[in-house]
């Protein structure tokens, strides 16, 4: 009894008297590790601080270096905080709002760290507040929450400082209602239906709160919807909070698609959603070696739709392997791809189109691919062995083997996307290839890889007469085989002081080197080619050794004396004008010449060296003018010019953008660009072809217009919520402006500057081509398929696989213009149709595609030592097709007719079968095709004089059946500082040579043409002599006034000196001025084309035979 007394008697102060020891030691070792050193965070360990001491005070130790006390920290945090204040404004107007909440984000994040609000003066402060990205809003009760961007103000406050200009505005909210409703007009309570986007009165775009960032799983919207709701027992519904404007809905349901309706706008008429019966897609996910479900895949989802916003996110597989997305309409496209740790799937792209209710998509992960390829010598094609492979993908990057003996190697990968990198010592240069797989082929081959091995290059650049070494000339290596040479990976060096240059790294190959230098003509390594020589000297760099010692001697340029004159529109000299005269004979400058007018107006350079330039000039109170070509000949003392200068001024254009029903369409982009119609036409802006393609992903038309004003070239402007646009600071003249919206182009002609009621009417292009695809009997409806639109040229192009029941299919997003369509069924054929035509957003809808039965086209193409070759495209009429790896190609479904056969590769001349007959169900086997290097065309572009003409332009079109052309490109290329050109790798036959100036220039010699037989193995040899001529030059006026921005053309009538039967076109400047050069001496008709050439004049013109002519012509 008394033993168990005593234990409970004394457990208590056993219990107490070690927590007290503990609580000692604890206390201690804190206070001593905080002496250890400096705090990464001061503010934690200074509450520790605290706590221990008032529990044990630290025990006395040696003296260290003295630290700041727990209060001398606190000050420092302090220190590091910053402070925030601003103002609140109600509106549009300067009004302050008082009593209205200021809330701050930080970093993205959805819960704002700080609340206040203003007070009576609409004032607020945070006076502590952590440095680092901020997002500030304001709002309150009767306010929206969902307003223009901005309202808002996002800024980075750095450590210590006080910003005291945060300006914030709010605006009184507005409701937006509506009612759900299925297909057959019942109401669907429920229902969800949120903001996809919007934009208030003013068009400027709105935003909701932060969102919070996604889960890891399931579909979501992009962008977050700014507000969303759902709606009551009788499918009504109401959106609150909004900032007064146009807003983009979409509502959805449990058993019902998603729908989108456009431009709802607060406070008017009811949006009413009618739901169509929803699409399920659904599958199962296996694993393609055993044929096992994988529960708990990954399954990344992307369906953009078009009825609605971007649907992606990640979904996991059921217990059965299974997953599911429901709520899509009848018509969308889907991306899936399914993965596990190690393994995935190819990306399936889904596109159905039709009545399915249930479409079903089994993702097979594949754990057992295989890559398969061979490594080539560049130069010689031959393999190479001993290849370092290795494979980066989203397992990470490893080494994968080498290749074999004869080039061939084998990666083993359980990934579809893969990047393979090639790596071979002895100054090979690397390379990297993608190896994707597309379906569930378990085997990939990439055909060849090529590796190149360069040498070291390396010499002086001389003066020919001095023998000097000449410092700071370009020096550049050219392919003889590339036709328009690369400039971005051009080798080039700069020579140092004495003259030396070096190239590192020249792959094998015929090369000419290049030698530039202000004061000199152009040279090249090798003693100098008479004219009827072909390309100037050429050196084969083989792949094994170096090369060392080069020599280019240059000698200097003819010189001249270039003077002129700068005036303004009036004819008025302008002082002090800034000059730069340019070279434009080679698109890497050398040197520029710089200078300024005199009182007078007038300049002069002497010693300019004999060549092509750009004249440049600017002047403080004028819009930048110049000449875009000056030739400087040396057959002339003393060469004058004259630039006009346009005061600057401060024009507008203005009007309205709306739509068909004359609403307003606020948020428009309008933009303008200065010059004609014919103006737009002479420079290449503009064509044809382009005025009838004005879809927004064609390359012509309204769409390069509308880019070019984007990059800032000329004006552009963003219509307000009433529609109506200004243009400001425009320049006197004639604009073309364009209105853009939605993929809905306007444009307007020759608009002068200071015009006002500039309207626009904009319509959604909404065209469409539909139809049904049929088998081969022409009543059996296709099921599966793939669609290929094309058209117009360069423009637009879609390809997609269609699932549909019934065989229907639907392009939809289509812009005026011309199409082609093709469609194509695995093992039953395939069928072309042409000249399909959306006018006015409306194309056809009953098309009946058959799936042609008939011929087929097959053969095979290899490389001249008979290995297959990577990239290379067979082409029959407007259908094109990837050679296979082995190097085979077919054509299906033809009908009976005549067809040529185009194939081609980058390296070889295209290969040319002109007439292959094609029989119903015949099979036409062109048999093995070899590719070759073909014939050559060469020669050289001069002066009469002797001197070559640099940096002209020269097309090799084929003079073949026009069904043929159609197959073959048009090659071009340009001639080097000597006037050479060279076009390798012809293939057979008759071309129409041409030469002409610089495209889009507004002075230049005409063109001038020679046809050109091409043999295989063969080079032909074709001169240009271009007369230097008269220098032409003058102002036009139409009823006194200048004619702007305009074409000018001067027709030959009888003969001239030359002979000639070819005209010569300008451009007029902005006061009516034009320059001609080169012109023969001779009877001609002058015709200015104001609007069109319905509104052209002519006079007739007699030129005399002397260097400059100058020669008025008024209207």
């Amino acid at each position: 009894m008394a033993r168990k007394e005593e234990t409970r008697l004394i457990n208590p102060f056993l219990v107490v008297g070690a927590l007290l020891v503990i609580a000692v030691g604890l206390g201690a070792g804190l206070w001593l590790a905080l002496k250890e050193g400096p705090l990464e965070k001061p503010a934690l360990p200074v509450e520790v601080v605290e706590k221990s001491d008032k529990q044990a005070p630290p025990p006395k130790q040696a003296p260290s270096a003295p630290r700041p006390a727990p209060a001398e920290v606190m000050e420092e945090t302090r220190e590091a905080l910053a402070a925030v204040s601003g103002v609140v404004y109600l509106g549009a107007e300067e009004t302050r709002a008082a009593g209205v909440t200021v809330r701050a984000f930080s970093n993205g994040k959805a819960v704002p760290a700080h609340e206040v609000r203003t007070d009576d003066l609409g004032q607020f402060q945070i006076p502590e507040i952590q440095p680092g990205n901020w997002l500030f809003r304001a709002g309150g009760e009767g306010l929206a929450a969902v307003h223009a961007k901005s309202y808002d103000d996002g800024r980075e406050i750095k450590p210590g400082e006080s910003q005291g200009d945060v300006a914030l505005r709010v605006v009184p909210s507005a409701t937006l209602e509506g009612k759900v409703l299925n297909a057959i007009g019942k109401e669907l309570p429920g229902a969800t239906v949120h903001v996809i986007r919007g934009a208030n009165s003013a068009g400027e775009e709105v935003q909701g709160p932060p969102s919070p960032p996604f889960p890891r799983i399931g579909l979501f919207e992009s962008p977050p919807p700014p507000s969303k709701t759902r709606t009551g027992a009788k499918g009504e519904f109401a959106l609150h909070d909004l900032e007064a404007g146009t807003y983009d809905l979409v509502a959805y349901a449990s058993g019902y698609a998603r729908q989108m309706i456009r431009e709802v706008r607060t406070g008017a008429s009811e949006a009413v959603f009618r739901l169509e019966p929803e699409v399920r897609l659904f599958g199962t996910v296996k694993l393609s070696s055993t044929g096992a479900i994988l529960p708990g895949a990954t399954i990344t989802v992307q369906i953009p739709l078009k009825e609605g916003p971007f649907l992606s996110g990640t979904l996991l597989a059921g217990p059965t392997g299974t997953y599911e997305v429901r709520n899509l309409p009848r018509r969308f496209e889907a991306r899936l791809q399914a993965m596990i740790d190690r393994a995935d799937s190819c990306p399936y792209r889904l596109a159905p189109i039709g009545g399915l209710s249930q479409i079903r998509q089994d993702l097979l992960i594949m754990d057992n691919r295989k890559i398969t390829g061979h490594v080539v010598h560049a130069f010689d094609r031959s393999p190479l062995s001993d290849v370092e492979v290795a494979i980066k993908n989203r397992g990470g990057e490893r080494s994968a083997g080498r290749s074999a003996a004869d080039g061939v190697f084998t990666v083993q990968t359980s990934f579809s996307s893969n990047d393979l990198i090639f790596r071979k010592p002895g100054r090979f240069e690397g390379n990297d290839a993608s190896a994707n797989f597309m379906d569930d082929s378990p085997e990939l081959d990439i055909g060849e890889v090529e590796l190149v091995q360069g040498v070291r290059v390396s010499g002086r650049v001389i003066d020919a007469k001095s023998k000097g070494g000449i410092g700071g000339a370009l020096v550049r290596a050219f392919r003889v085989d590339q036709t328009v040479p690369d400039w971005e990976r051009l080798p080039s060096q700069t020579t140092s002081g004495a003259g030396d240059f070096t190239f590192d790294f020249i792959p094998p190959g015929a090369y000419y080197i290049a030698a530039q230098a202000y004061g000199y003509r152009e040279g090249f390594y090798g003693e100098p080619k008479g004219a009827t020589e072909g390309l100037h000297p050429q050196i084969q760099i083989p792949p094994d050794r170096n090369f060392q010692g080069l020599q280019i001697a240059l000698t200097a340029s003819a010189l001249a004396t270039l003077s002129g004159l700068v005036v303004d529109t009036t004819g008025t000299p302008i002082a002090g004008a800034q000059l730069t005269l340019r070279s434009i004979e080679n698109p890497k400058e050398v040197k520029t010449l710089s200078g300024a007018t005199d009182q007078s107006g007038e300049f002069e350079w002497t010693s300019v060296p004999v060549g092509s330039y750009s004249l440049s000039a600017e002047q403080a109170d004028y819009y930048p003018g110049g000449l875009a070509s000056v030739s400087v000949l040396p057959n002339l003392k003393d060469q004058q010019v004259k630039v006009v200068l346009e005061p600057k001024s401060e024009l507008t254009i203005s009007g309205r953008v709306f739509d068909e029903e004359e609403n307003p369409l606020p948020n428009a982009s309008v933009g303008a660009i200065a010059g004609r119609m014919e103006y737009l036409f002479a420079v290449g802006f503009l064509s044809e072809e382009g005025l009838l393609n004005l879809n927004p992903s064609g390359r012509r038309g309204a769409g390069p217009l509308l880019q070019q004003i984007k990059t800032g070239n000329v004006a552009e402007a963003r219509s307000g919520g009433d529609g109506t646009y200004s243009l400001e600071g425009l320049r006197p003249g004639k604009y073309t402006v364009v209105a853009e919206m939605k993929g809905a182009f306007d444009l307007r002609y020759d608009v002068d500057a200071g015009a006002s009621g500039v309207d626009f009417v904009l319509r959604e292009r909404g065209g469409a081509i539909s139809g049904v695809v049929y088998q081969v009997d022409g009543k059996t409806p296709c099921t599966k398929f793939t669609v290929q639109v094309m058209g117009p040229p360069g423009g637009f192009y879609s390809s997609r696989q269609v699932l549909s029941e019934d065989g229907t299919f639907e392009i939809t997003e289509l812009g005026d213009g011309v199409y082609t369509l093709h469609v194509r069924a695995e093992g039953q054929g395939e069928a072309s149709l042409f000249s399909l035509e959306v006018i006015d957003g409306a194309g056809p809808t009953d098309i009946k595609v058959v799936l042609n039965g008939g011929g087929s086209i097959v053969g095979r193409a290899l490389g001249p030592k008979g290995q297959p070759v990577s990239r290379a495209v067979a082409k029959v009429g407007r259908v094109e097709r990837t050679l296979l790896p082995d190097g085979t190609f077919a054509f299906l479904g033809l009908p009976q007719d005549r067809y040529a056969l185009v194939v081609r590769h980058k390296d070889y001349a295209p290969i040319v079968v002109p007439s292959i007959p094609v029989s119903a169900g015949g099979r036409a086997d062109v048999g093995t095709l070899s590719f070759g290097n073909g014939g050559t065309i060469s020669g050289r572009v001069r002066y009469s004089s002797g001197e070559g003409c640099g940096n002209r332009l020269l097309r090799a079109e084929p003079a073949i059946s026009e069904f043929l052309a159609d197959l073959l490109e048009t090659p071009s290329t340009r001639t080097d500082g000597q006037g050479y050109f060279s076009f390798p790798r012809m293939a057979q036959g008759e071309y129409r040579l041409s030469v002409r100036s610089e495209p889009g220039s507004l002075l230049g010699f005409s063109s001038q043409s020679k046809t050109v037989a091409v043999h295989d193995g063969q080079t032909s040899q074709v001169d240009f002599v271009l007369d230097e001529g008269v220098r032409v030059q003058g102002q036009v006026t139409v009823q006194g006034r200048p004619l702007a921005r305009s074409t000018f053309v001067l027709y030959p009538r009888g003969g001239s000196s030359r002979g000639a039967a070819e005209e010569f076109v300008t451009v007029t400047d902005a006061a009516g001025n034009y320059l001609f050069e080169g012109v023969p001496a001779g009877n001609y008709e002058a015709v200015a084309a104001e609007f069109s050439p319905e509104d052209s004049r002519s006079a007739s013109v007699t030129i005399p035979d002397q260097p400059v002519f100058e020669q008025n012509f008024s209207f």
